[in-house]
């Protein structure tokens, strides 16, 4: 290790100059005067190590100037210097080795490839046409900003620089050159345990295929008033995703086949709009009262999980699941290249369908292109406090919901219940 021949060719260097000192006409008043100057010179140019060997040949020295004491009480303070600084520069990069090698246990790189088995079938299937052909500039800018927000992973670098073995030889060095590699700490790689985060107690998704449409409210004004723009659905939307995918839980990726630190997709919190600052807008809340899931390419057909929680995708395997809706199904086909979010709005509730696609980070372990449609995001919204709105028909007849709005009757999360207990 040229770092460290350098720093003990120095650090002899700097000993021999000392004896010659204390035998000097200058004595111990000389030693005190060269390792004073020379700590510093070393902690500035060259070596954290070199600059304690000086430093505590000063101590010393000022000591043995105090009581007077022989140069060659001088010269055994210098080695005795020499040795202790020897002594704490192998020590604690050793503690640090032994330190990695056990982080290196506990986070070891593993393949994904039997994870993501299901892409290899689903790559001749007749789902593949849900590959995007060519963004249209405005899906495309938000992907380049989804992928920039994300460029600095400390976990990353930390999980990289535990498994990348030419850098324990720059934890040796750290203590005898100017190598100033940031060491692997526990806390940077350990992620919190995840929490199950349930839907709002309420929640009963309204849609259903197999009804008709039912009139729209008589108070359309009212209603569009009441309804949150476009850019704060997507950001609601950006804001699912940005959680979703966080880069942190991807851990280091070497390749598909070695990766370390991985943590399954999942929410960490409930989506939110942002804060409504146009005095001008009703402040109507409106919350997420279902978020399911799709999945593309694990079976025959487009699936969504059903579940009570935000989706977790080791939660997935076992959930139920049902066959998309008419909305979904043509807003999929929207998602594929010209839209991130597809929106059918009510004054009662708020559907949509928002793209999970393939950014930078994905394609290393996922078998698709950059752009590429991996999921979808459904989305059922309702107002906190309902806007008031006229009645459209004569007492008795149905009042809420739009065109492409399906009603629901009965209660879909004791569906879901019944099936779980079923199953």
């Amino acid at each position: 290790m040229p770092v460290i021949v350098i720093a003990l060719f120095f650090a002899a260097a700097f000993l021999g100059v000392v004896v010659a000192v204390a035998r000097s006409r200058f004595a111990n008043g000389g030693v005190c005067l060269l390792s004073f100057f020379a700590t510093i010179f070393f902690l500035v140019f060259l070596s954290p190590f070199l600059a304690g060997q000086a430093a505590l040949t000063f101590l010393l020295a000022v000591g043995c100037l105090l009581f007077r004491a022989k140069p060659r009480v001088v010269i055994g303070a210098a080695l005795v210097a020499t040795a202790v600084s020897f002594g704490f520069a192998i020590r604690l990069p050793s503690a640090e080795l032994q330190k990695r090698a056990k982080l290196r246990e506990e986070f070891p790189l593993e393949s994904m490839s039997s994870r993501l088995a299901y892409e290899a079938r689903a790559a001749a299937s007749p789902k593949a046409s849900l590959r995007a052909t060519d963004l249209v500039p405005e899906v495309e800018q938000r992907l380049q900003q989804f992928e920039n927000q994300f460029r600095g992973n400390t976990r990353r670098y930390m999980l990289s620089s535990l498994h990348d073995k030419v850098k324990d030889d720059f934890v040796m060095a750290r203590g005898f050159g100017l190598v100033r590699m940031m060491g692997v700490r526990r806390e940077e790689i350990e992620l919190p345990e995840p929490k199950r985060i349930p839907l709002p107690p309420k929640a009963n998704p309204s849609y259903r295929p197999d009804l008709e449409p039912v009139a729209p409210l008589a108070d359309d004004d009212a209603v569009q008033k009441a309804l949150p723009s476009r850019s704060d659905l997507l950001s609601l939307h950006s804001s699912g995703l940005e959680d979703f995918l966080d880069p942190e839980m991807f851990g280091y990726v070497k390749d598909r086949d070695h990766v370390a630190g991985f943590e399954p997709h999942r929410f960490t919190k409930m989506p939110k709009m942002p804060r409504i600052r146009d005095k001008s807008r009703p402040k109507t809340k409106w919350q997420v009262t279902r978020l399911d899931l799709v999945s593309l390419l694990k079976h025959e057909t487009p699936v969504a999980y059903v579940s009570r929680n935000l989706p977790q995708m080791d939660d997935l395997d076992d959930a139920p699941t049902r066959l998309l809706d008419e909305f979904e199904r043509a807003a999929l086909e929207r998602l594929r290249s010209e839209e991130d979010l597809v929106i059918d709005e009510a004054g009662d509730r708020i559907r949509m369908l928002g793209s999970l696609r393939a950014a930078e980070d994905c394609v290393a372990c996922h078998s698709v292109r950059r752009g590429d449609l991996l999921g979808a995001f459904s989305y059922e919204l309702t107002p906190v406090s309902p806007p008031s709105k006229k009645p459209a028909k004569a007492a008795g007849e149905p009042q809420a919901s739009i065109s492409n709005q399906w009603l629901r009757t009965g209660d879909f999360l004791g569906e879901v219940a019944a099936f779980e207990d079923a199953n």
